[in-house]
Formats: structure tokens, C-alpha cells, sequence
């Protein structure tokens, strides 16, 4: 487990509205053996039991906890590149699938896309999924448009004529990618991706409250 992460990567660092980002690709030294641990047992539905959901009707959303030595070095990489701490004590797993279904129309919608109170860890995990990565997204239409409406698993699908992606970060392969939460975002699908096949990876959340305020001010302004 001393040899989980790759302390040889190289990290490259960007900004977005002013707001750092991190790319590390060939972040474990040992992917597959990470993906065998936490990926060999299906996670429980997300959400179960939420009124009106579609998931298992025209999507599969799972999730798991990840704990342990992971979290805890992953953690200390994420306050020493943000200075942030962690939101929640564990990671989790996003398991997700969609079915061969019209309303699934990856051509004219973004998925349901948010915001979060400080940055976002995410370690992609599956293999050929290097164009449905994370896309981040114009904060003014985001908060013009009021789009951020309903639940994830009600009302998934968000025109895309009503907000600007800003930033694609390609769904690599053991690539691990830090971006500021507040700016909102969501998963990149595309057509034919994802079809019946799970797409994975492993996420982290950390929390700065006030500069999510600050940040909301900066927005505001700009009004």
C-alpha cells in the first residue's frame, strides 16, 4: 500500500475564472489493482427510494464509500495543491449506466450539472472513456438561466442551448483531476458511450464555505 500513488507524476496546473485546477495522469502506480479492489462488487443504488426517481428505469446511479489509506493520502496531495479539507470523511464511487432509451439523448442535453461548496477530487476509472470526463460550465448561465432545477435522478437532462460548457476534462484512465466545485459542473456523455456499460470513478469533496460566498458575491457583481 506505501507504493499506492505515483509520486513520479507530474501535475499540471491551470486556472478557470481565476480558480485553479489540477490534472495528474498516471495518478496510481498500480490502476487495475485499485479498480479490482473497489470496483468488483457492484455499490448500492443511489438514492434509493427518492419519489419519482428514474433510476433503473432509464439509468443505473450507484455508489460506495471508499475509506481507508487512500483517503487519507489523496487527502493530504488535495491540502497541499488547494488548501482545502475534507468535506466528508470517506470517497465515493460513482457507478453509472444508461439504457438504450430515446430520452437519453446525449445529442441534444448536458447532464443534470451543480455546484459544490469547494473542490472536487475525481479519479476516472474506466478504460475508453477519455471523452466522458467532467465538463465544467458558465457560471453566469447557470445562475441566469435558474437551470439548476429538480433532482439529479427527476429531471436529468438540461437543454444544451441553456448553458455554455467552458472546460471538457477528458475522462482518462487513471487520471486524477482537482477543480473547484463552485464552478458548476457535471458528467460529459456522448453518444453510444456508456450504453449498458458502467462508467466509474472515484470521487473526493472538500469545503471552503467562505470562499463559495466570495464567490457568489464575484457573480453577482458581474450582473
Amino acid at each position: 500500500m506505501n507504493h499506492l500513488i505515483n509520486t513520479n507524476a507530474k501535475v499540471i496546473r491551470d486556472e478557470i475564472y481565476g480558480k485553479p485546477y489540477f490534472i495528474i495522469d498516471d495518478f496510481f502506480v498500480n490502476p487495475d489493482s485499485v479498480y479490482k479492489q473497489y470496483f468488483k462488487k457492484l455499490g448500492d443504488l443511489h438514492r434509493k427510494g427518492e419519489e419519482n426517481s428514474l433510476n433503473e428505469i432509464f439509468f443505473i446511479d450507484r455508489r460506495k464509500e471508499v475509506r481507508g489509506y487512500i483517503v487519507e493520502e489523496i487527502n493530504k496531495i488535495v491540502k497541499y495543491l488547494t488548501n482545502q479539507s475534507p468535506a466528508s470523511e470517506c470517497f465515493f464511487t460513482n457507478e453509472t449506466l444508461f439504457f438504450d432509451e430515446p430520452f437519453n439523448d446525449t445529442e441534444k442535453n448536458w447532464w443534470w450539472m451543480h455546484i459544490d461548496h469547494g473542490y472536487n477530487m475525481i479519479i476516472y476509472m474506466t478504460k475508453k472513456g477519455d471523452s466522458c470526463g467532467t465538463n465544467l460550465y458558465s457560471p453566469e448561465d447557470y445562475y441566469s438561466n435558474n437551470i439548476h432545477y429538480g433532482n439529479e435522478h427527476v429531471n436529468p437532462w438540461i437543454p444544451k442551448e441553456k448553458i455554455r460548457p467552458i472546460k471538457h476534462l477528458e475522462g482518462k484512465y487513471n487520471r486524477l483531476v482537482l477543480f473547484d466545485g463552485k464552478i458548476p459542473h457535471g458528467m460529459n456523455l456522448v453518444k453510444g458511450k456508456f450504453i449498458n456499460k458502467y462508467r466509474r470513478n472515484i470521487v473526493g469533496f472538500y469545503a471552503d464555505y467562505l470562499d463559495y460566498l466570495r464567490f457568489k458575491s464575484m457573480l453577482n457583481e458581474k450582473k
